[in-house]
């Protein structure tokens, strides 16, 4: 018994002793006051084996509310003030979803919303909404303070999720709660100019024609974590035309070829989703995303790479290069790695406003980077394309950032035929797009005139007001800019010439076409008649979808669309196809479990496709092992 209670007060002794002494760990001077470092705790990473958070959650499937389930947070006092979530998925699928955050003994903390929403809103670190998701994952850290979940007397302890269905699936594959934000990353950048194999110098000439190697560039030890390219250029507008780089990893691994331009083979993005600007006499900085250009850094990072272009383009001036691992607050110019050539100063450019624009006046779109007023060209599709079909993206138009909800109305002043054209508004927040919009009446989501006449799809001088809210354009989140695309066929080149292209709040008077149009108009076609889809097969972890239409008299194609709602709420895959059998092919539609089918038939009215006025029943795809 008296050896029992000693040896109890000894341990007793022993942890107290150890309680003392751990509490002087981490123990500095400074000025001779004894200052206690921060604890350190844990991360709280959200995988319970019962009630994980990371996994995929929701389905494309259905509509209306749905309650996806419970997670447990474990031991999450106040102090862990952060939750960083890394996720991929559907760009819709945080859309109407809400986490209801409980404390302990079930005590409610708030419903929070990805979206905004006046219950209550999540906020990044940096005070924005979390980011919609993309096929790429990407790494966001909530700030549970700024979303204003009140931490004093209770931590967060669990969560339900609430989310609708239809908005497809989300992918988290991290998920944790922390007391701190991560470190930075302190890594140098690394500037590309090796002494025997520069990118910092003139490339490119204006003589001779054809294909040019243009040289080696080394890059030294560019590890996984340089995930951006920074490049600060000046040249000849056309020199970036037919520009691309070959990169390579570790032991000359293959990271693909990537052009300046909209390419097949691979194409540089910048860090907002755009095409690198052409080169101008003035200097421009831009910082090019490596993983939304599509490389691969995940076993190596780039060691060097070829410069490929086409004589005749022009020169390229580059002033620096350098690959860094986080994407400067504000890009500004550097300072050349070398001194420049003496020569006359060039006057610096007036900078755009960033004070309210004037709706009455408008929103010229004629930006010398990004603007609309210029000629959009694809060259001829090639006679064995896909469908004979080019398509081509058609670059970036700017709202300086001073679009608002106000600005209602698009006029545009054309040439050329614009049946295949079509945009997509873009919002600056979390680089969503909406659309694409048509200006082709026969497609789905088209855009609507102020006076409710049709559109003249091949015009000379043409003028057309677009009434964007009737057209379903939300000006007010989509206000950022404008992407355009279009398509060239086997039968022509896309040329198409847009001048005096202004947003306007009220509705601008148009000007007259002065100029007959250039084609005369076609003869009246009639719809072809409706289609049926006969069989549609997939095997579950294919990307492809065997499919037999029945043939419709007179039909010179058929316009097939995927969706996994039969309501087609959301539209995965869509193509136009010659033959009434075909494959399509798309990595949305990989290990779907329910897929169905829908076609229109068409025929043609000189360039202009007109479908059938309905769709075909919808067919379930039969989807084996």
């Amino acid at each position: 018994m008296r050896k029992g209670l000693f040896t109890k007060k000894i341990v007793a002794y022993v942890c107290a002793a150890t309680m003392v002494f751990s509490s002087f760990a981490g123990v500095s001077v400074v000025n001779n006051t004894n200052v206690i470092a921060d604890e350190t705790k844990a991360d709280i990473v959200l995988n319970d084996t019962g009630s994980p958070l990371i996994k995929t959650w929701g389905s494309a499937d259905g509509e209306g509310y749905a309650y996806e389930g419970y997670v447990y947070c474990g031991d999450v006092s106040s102090d862990y003030k952060y939750l960083q979530i890394t996720y991929s998925g559907d760009a819709t699928a945080l859309k109407e979803a809400r986490w209801e955050l409980l404390g302990k003994d079930d005590k409610a903390l708030g419903t929070y919303w990805f979206s905004q929403n006046d219950q209550g809103t999540f906020k990044t670190t940096d005070d924005t909404l979390v980011p919609a998701p993309t096929e790429t994952a990407q790494t966001v850290v909530i700030d549970l303070e700024k979303t204003g979940v009140d931490l004093s007397a209770s931590g967060v302890n669990a969560f339900h999720f609430h989310n609708t269905k239809g908005n497809g699936t989300l992918s988290i594959t991290d998920a944790r709660f922390m007391t701190s934000l991560p470190a930075e990353d302190t890594k140098a950048d690394i500037v590309l100019n090796d002494t025997g194999s520069p990118l910092i110098k003139t490339w490119g000439s204006a003589d001779g024609e054809g294909y040019a190697y243009e040289g080696y560039v080394y890059c030294g030890d560019v590890s996984s974590d340089y995930k951006y390219l920074q490049i600060t250029y000046s040249g000849a507008a056309t020199a970036l035309k037919e520009a691309r780089w070959e990169l390579l990893g570790k032991d000359d691994k293959a990271l693909g070829t990537y052009w300046f331009s909209q390419n097949d083979q691979g194409t540089f993005k910048t860090t907002d989703d755009t095409l690198v600007p052409a080169p101008t006499e003035t200097a421009q900085t831009v910082v090019i995303d490596l993983e939304k250009t599509g490389v691969d850094l995940s076993a190596s990072g780039i060691n060097a790479f070829h410069f490929h272009n086409t004589k005749g383009n022009g020169a390229l001036t580059i002033t620096d290069a350098r690959f860094i691992t986080k994407v400067p607050e504000e890009v500004t110019t550097p300072a050349p790695t070398e001194a420049p050539t003496e020569g006359p100063t060039e006057a610096p450019t007036t900078p755009q406003p960033t004070t309210a624009a004037d709706p009455s006046t408008g929103i010229k779109l004629d930006d010398v980077a990004s603007g609309m007023n210029k000629t959009l060209h694809i060259d001829k599709a090639a006679s064995g394309a896909t469908d004979g079909i080019k398509y081509a993206y058609l670059g970036f138009v700017t709202f300086k950032d001073l679009a608002t909800k106000d600005f209602r109305y698009l006029k545009l002043t054309y040439t050329g035929d614009i049946t295949s054209l079509r945009f997509e508004f873009n919002e600056k927040a979390t680089n969503a797009n909406q659309g694409p919009f048509w200006f082709d009446a026969e497609q789905d989501v088209h855009f609507v005139t102020a006076d409710g006449s049709p559109i003249q799809l091949v015009g000379n001088n043409t003028t057309v007001v677009i009434d964007l809210v009737a057209s379903g354009v939300d000006m007010s989140k989509y206000n950022n800019g404008i992407h355009m695309h279009g398509n060239s066929t086997t039968d022509a080149a896309f040329d198409v010439t847009i001048k005096d292209a202004v947003l306007y709040g009220g509705v601008p008077t148009p000007q007259p076409t002065t100029v007959a149009p250039t084609k005369k108009p076609t003869v009246k076609v009639s719809r072809p008649g409706t289609a049926s889809v006969k069989k549609a097969t997939k095997k579950k972890a294919s990307a492809k979808v065997k499919i037999s239409l029945k043939k419709v008299k007179k039909a010179k194609g058929y316009y097939v669309q995927i969706s996994t709602s039969k309501k087609f709420k959301k539209v995965l895959v869509k193509k136009y196809v010659k033959k009434v059998s075909f494959t399509l092919k798309s990595k949305k539609i990989k290990n779907k479990k329910k897929l169905y089918v829908r076609a229109k038939a068409y025929k043609l009215n000189g360039k202009k496709k007109v479908l059938s006025k309905k769709w075909s029943k919808v067919k379930k795809v039969k989807i084996t092992k």
